[in-house]
């Protein structure tokens, strides 16, 4: 499914990725481990088309990411480390929002919010604002809201932290 060969980046004159490959198969789940500053964000920010390697390929499905960004944003969901939500929202407005900025709309919309509040064990908590949750329920919703669209490749950039 995922297939990166010699992927390299720079900033400046500091290298951040400097020939990185792997693979990732269908249905797996791969973990990138290693220390701070050694370019796992970069590769996450990579995969989800928000920066531009400076060499090296990526694909998915043996096609190119940056060929078909359109494509790019239907099949991958990912979760920042530094995620952003919209406190003066409540839980139930952050995933209205969010559906309807895919083309969910209506009762197909929120059948579809509600089952992945669920999933994530925050249906409980719709009526309440983003800004009274703890980080690790503000994670979940952020969760439940990268899977509105049923990504096929998901991307978790620290997704332990602060989980409850």
């Amino acid at each position: 499914m995922l297939e990166i060969n010699g992927l390299c980046k720079f900033f400046g004159g500091e290298c951040a990725l400097d020939n990185f490959d792997m693979e990732v198969g269908q249905g797996q789940i791969f973990g990138l481990i290693g220390s701070n500053g050694c370019g796992k964000t970069t590769v996450i920010k990579i995969l989800a088309g928000i920066l531009t390697p400076d060499r090296g390929k990526v694909r998915i499905d043996g096609k190119p990411i940056l060929a078909d960004l359109p494509r790019l944003k239907q099949t991958v969901g990912c979760i920042p480390a530094h995620f952003g939500t919209y406190p003066n929202l409540k839980v139930k407005e952050y995933m209205e929002f969010f559906a309807a900025s895919i083309g969910l709309y209506g009762l197909k919309g929120r059948d579809r919010w509600e089952s992945l509040l669920k999933r994530v064990g925050m249906q409980e908590h719709e009526d309440d604002f983003v800004e009274s949750l703890s980080r690790g329920m503000k994670q979940r919703i952020c969760l439940a809201r990268v899977l509105l669209h049923n990504p096929r490749l998901l991307l978790l950039d620290e997704p332990v932290a602060g989980m409850d």
